[in-house]
Formats: structure tokens, sequence, C-alpha cells
């Protein structure tokens, strides 16, 4: 009993982390090592004369409680050596005068021997096969083609993109002067609108905005028709920038709106708009301020130097009331404009999407600014409330609203993000 104790403690003891100074090697209890006296003994064969002489602490018992008042753990065990060569024969040597103390004292614990081992390996059998069915074998290259594990970079992500569909119910209302007409329904509402762009990182950034809305509507009052389009609006915007300064950008941006299909006033054949009828483009050059965060992103570019041209195709629609003359089909103005974007997510289920462009002649003026206050239900659910201020003073001023122009939305239905 006395043996296997001691011969187990050498075992556990030569485990632990062992510094040496003066020929004494003191074990300690701050950290653990591999060292194959932790693995099942097996006899050897070679025997080292008894030189070791074992003694515990002065207090003649092992103390595995940490000392907070020093800086090393404490002392459980001392063996006492003559001199030893360098510190790797000095751990060698020590593990084999473990092995042999125990093999003397315990040899009843000594379950194995070398000779119970296999002296090699089994030869490895070839297996012959026929040559044809390498060919369909699938290229698939082993671990000891691999030299070494390559490194993946990942690589810089300079175009991006949002996409937006919905498709919802809405009741709206409409001031008699709304410039392409329009009357107080309940509605169906298509938005499809697609957001893309490129951005280097450095100096250089690209964006493009798509988007189609359609609003169709039944109409009661209406004797010649069943239905009508009242929200018909096609447009496409890019923007070129270079990095002025942080978040300045010098800019060029291309704006192009329309609408596609043909639309009356009540109980009347005369068009108020068509296929490029109204057709609008602006070309401008400014300075673009761009602000992106967690929660907001605001794009604001005035435009001291903007190009604007008005096409009407359609000879059935009324050019005037777009502030053509009479008998023209196209009208260019130079000036200046301002553009304003911003998207603020106020929460997980609020959020709002304000455009405004103001375009000026020095003569004439148009503003347009328009907001959608989106309410989250869930992934493919919510509602739509839209405020929509229009001002042109380059068409009839109306009696009641002048020259500004009004309409508000309410919708529920899906929409998906991806």
């Amino acid at each position: 009993m006395k043996h296997s104790i001691i011969a187990t403690t050498l075992c556990v003891l030569t485990c632990l982390h062992a510094r040496a100074q003066d020929n004494i090697l003191s074990f300690y209890l701050d950290s653990l090592h591999y060292n194959s006296l932790g693995i099942p003994a097996v006899f050897d064969g070679v025997w080292v004369n008894d030189s070791i002489k074992l003694h515990l602490g002065e207090d003649k018992k092992p103390d595995f409680r940490p000392n907070p008042f020093t800086a090393q753990a404490p002392k459980i065990l001392q063996l006492e050596f003559g001199k030893w060569g360098d510190d790797y024969l000095f751990i060698q040597r020590l593990e084999q005068t473990a092995r042999s103390y125990f093999y003397r004292t315990a040899p009843h614990l000594v379950k194995y021997n070398l000779d119970m081992f296999p002296k090699s390996l089994p030869e490895m059998q070839v297996i012959e096969t026929h040559p044809l069915r390498g060919l369909f074998k699938p290229e698939i290259e082993t671990l000891a083609n691999i030299n070494r594990i390559s490194r993946i970079q990942p690589k810089d992500v300079y175009w991006w993109k949002i996409a937006t569909t919905s498709l919802s119910f809405s009741q709206a209302s409409f001031s008699e002067n709304w410039h392409k007409g329009g009357e107080n329904n309940i509605m169906l509402l298509s938005i499809q609108n697609l957001k893309f762009g490129y951005n280097n990182k450095s100096n250089f950034e690209f964006e493009t905005e798509i988007e189609a809305k359609f609003g169709f509507y039944s109409t009661p009052k209406d004797t010649i028709r069943a239905f009508r389009v009242n929200d018909d609006l096609s447009f496409l915007k890019s923007k070129l920038g270079y990095k002025a300064y942080k978040s300045f950008y010098y800019s060029l941006s291309m704006d192009f709106r329309t609408q596609l299909f043909n639309n009356y006033k009540t109980n009347s054949r005369d068009r108020s708009a068509s296929f490029l009828s109204p057709a609008n483009l602006y070309f401008s050059v400014g300075m673009d301020y761009k602000l992106s965060k967690k929660k907001i992103i605001l794009s604001v570019m005035p435009s001291p130097f903007s190009y604007r041209l008005i096409y009407v195709k359609d000879p059935k629609v009324n050019e005037t009331v777009y502030g053509i003359k009479k008998g023209k089909k196209i009208q260019e103005t130079f000036g200046s404009r301002l553009d304003g974007n911003m998207t603020w997510k106020c929460s997980k289920q609020l959020m709002w999407v304000s455009r405004l462009y103001y375009f000026t002649s020095y003569e004439k003026s148009e503003a347009d600014w328009e907001n959608t206050l989106d309410f989250i239900l869930n992934r493919y659910l919510s509602t739509k409330f839209i405020a929509h201020l229009r001002y042109d003073d380059g068409v009839q001023r109306s009696d009641d609203f002048g020259y500004f122009q009004v309409r508000e939305m309410l919708t529920f239905g899906i929409t998906y993000r991806w």
C-alpha cells in the first residue's frame, strides 16, 4: 500500500509545473503539462540505480491552497539530486528514474510490457481495379496533396442594391386642381422600387433609383369608363459623385419622369396625361452632402446649374397645363435645383421616407415634397400613409388652393424587401 501511494504520487506530481534551482526540483500547482507518466505504466526493461530521495514540505502535508501573499504557487514536493546536464536531459532522467522506482516498488501495478505490442505495422495491400474505373472517379483533392491551408481574404463589396415591391389597397383624396387629375376613392396601388449603386470606398460613388408606381381605382361617378388610373409615375434617377471633403461630393445628376397610361377626368374624353405627356428631364451639377448612420440616411444636393426639358408627345393632351406654350411640344429651361432624400428608421415598426425637389428658373418655380410613413406590421404586411404636397406657379391658379396641390393616401397591403 505504501509503495502504491508513493508511486501514484510520483506519477501525479510529475505532471505539475516544475522549477529547478540550485539542483533542487520543486513542484507547483500553478499549471499542468503533458507527461508520459500520466499514461498506463509499460515496462520497457530499463532500470536505474536508486539515487532518489523523497520528502514532503515542512508541515509534512501537501498544501493545495494558493498563497495570495506571494507571486508563486505553494510547493508541495521537493526532489534533491546531484548535478545533472541541461534541462531537457534533466527532465528525461527524472522521468526514467520515477518509472524505475515505480517498477521496483509496485510491480503488481505494471500491467503491460513492450512485448505485448506489435513490432511493426501490417503491410498495406494494393487491390487492383479495372483501369477504366478511374475515369469516372470524382476529382477530389486529398489532404496529402494540400501543403498548407490557403488563407481566404474577403473581397471588398463595392456594389449594393435594395429592392422593394408592394401591393396594397388604399383610400385617397385629391385637391380639385391636382396636376394629373384624381378623385376621392378606394384604390389598388402597386409600387416597385429598385436602388443600386457603386462605392469604391475611396473617391467615386454612383447610385441609381428606378421606381414604377401605378394606382387603379373604380369610378362610380364616371359613366364613360369603369375604372381609371390616378397614380401613374415612373422615374429614373442617377447620380455620379466625386469626393471633395469628408461627406461632400461634387455631383452630376440626371432625373427622368413620365407616366405610362392614359388618364382622363371624370365623364370626359379629354386626356389629362399619357405616355411621355408630360416627360420631364433634368440635368444638374452641384454639391451633394451625404449622411449615413445606423437609423438615418440623408442626401441633400443643391445644384446652382440645372437644365430642365418638358416634353408633351400626345397631341390630345393640353400642353399649357404643364407650362408649355400652346402649339409647342418642348420647353427648355435653365435654372437651379435642390434635391433632398431621407430615410429614417424611427423604430423597428416605423420608417419615414421623404423626397423633396425644388426647381426654379428665376421666373417660375416648381416644388414637389412627398412623405411616406411606413408602419411595418411584420415581414410582409405594412400600412403606409402618404402625404404629397406640390407647388407649381407655371400652371393656372386655383381659386381654392392657389398654386398648391395636395394629395393624401392611406394604404394597407403586402410589402417585400430584398
